[in-house]
């Protein structure tokens, strides 16, 4: 592991997003659409050295929309 104290050995992986979201959708008395949600995601990361383990992030967001 390195971080900003123990430097070590560094990566850069990248991966696909997948995520959906649950939410409630309302209006407000402008005619604006907004949107109350949780967004759970997951990504596999795949690391260009082969050496380096694969990873996965799983995570969720609680998100307002305002469309207008």
């Amino acid at each position: 592991m390195s971080d900003m104290e123990n430097r070590g050995k560094d990566f850069f992986a990248a991966g696909p997003m997948v995520s959906t979201m649950l939410g409630y959708s309302f209006d407000s008395s402008k005619n604006n659409k907004r949107i109350i949600g949780l967004r759970p995601f997951y990504i596999p990361l795949f690391s260009a050295d082969k050496s380096m383990p694969s990873g996965t992030v799983l995570g969720g967001v609680l998100e307002m929309q305002f469309y207008f």
